[in-house]
C-alpha cells in the first residue's frame, strides 16, 4: 500500500494500520488490554480490600466515565510500558483513554452503551437516507441493513484475521461506513 500512502489527501491515514509506526505500535496493546479488562475476569479490588460486585456485568454495562485510568492498570500490557520507556515510572500504567471510540465506549458504557452509541449513528444516517428519498420501501431498508451489517461483519472478519482482535474496535464502525457507501453506490 505504499504507493497509495503519497495519494495527496491520504498522507497519515495510509499509515493508520501500520504497527511499525512509533505513534501507533502502542495502541494495539492498548486495545488488547481493554479488550481484556471487558471480558470475563477475577473481580477489582477497591482500595479498602472489598471487590467489584458488579464484575460479572462489566461488559455489558462498563465501568463508567473517565474510570479508564484507574481499572486499567492491571490490564496494562507490560510491552506498553517498555515501548513508551516508562518501566521506572509511576506512571508507567497511566492510560486514560484508549484511543479508539469504539473501545472507549465499551469500557466506560459496556455493550450496552457502545450498541447504543452506534445506534445513534445509525437513526441519523437513516434519516438523512429518508430525507433524500433513498430508503422508499421496506426492501431498501433492508438492502441498507444487510450492507451496513455485512460490512460489520465482513471488516470484522478481516481486521481480525489480519491484525488479531485488537483492531474490531476499528473494524465496526469501518464496515458501518463501507456498507452504508456500498448502499449510496447501489442506489
Amino acid at each position: 500500500l505504499h504507493a497509495i500512502r503519497q495519494w495527496e489527501g491520504v498522507g497519515r491515514f495510509g499509515r493508520i494500520l501500520d504497527t511499525r509506526e512509533a505513534g501507533v505500535r502502542g495502541r494495539p496493546l492498548i486495545w488488547n488490554g481493554v479488550a481484556t479488562l471487558m471480558t470475563p475476569h477475577e473481580p477489582l479490588e477497591y482500595p479498602d480490600g472489598s471487590h467489584d460486585r458488579w464484575n460479572g456485568l462489566r461488559p455489558l454495562i462498563g465501568y463508567g466515565p473517565e474510570t479508564l485510568a484507574v481499572v486499567f492498570e492491571r490490564f496494562h500490557p507490560p510491552d506498553l510500558a517498555r515501548l513508551e520507556g516508562r518501566i521506572d515510572s509511576a506512571w508507567c500504567c497511566y492510560v486514560d483513554r484508549a484511543h479508539n471510540e469504539m473501545f472507549d465506549d465499551w469500557a466506560t458504557t459496556g455493550v450496552l452503551g457502545a450498541v447504543a452509541y452506534l445506534g445513534l449513528f445509525a437513526a441519523v444516517f437513516y434519516h438523512g437516507l429518508t430525507w433524500l428519498g433513498l430508503m422508499a420501501g421496506r426492501t431498501r431498508r433492508l438492502v441498507c441493513l444487510g450492507l451496513t451489517l455485512g460490512g460489520v461483519g465482513l471488516s470484522g472478519l478481516v481486521l481480525v484475521v489480519w491484525q488479531g482482535p485488537a483492531f474490531l474496535g476499528l473494524a465496526v464502525p469501518f464496515g458501518m461506513v463501507a456498507g452504508l457507501l456500498a448502499y449510496l453506490v447501489a442506489s
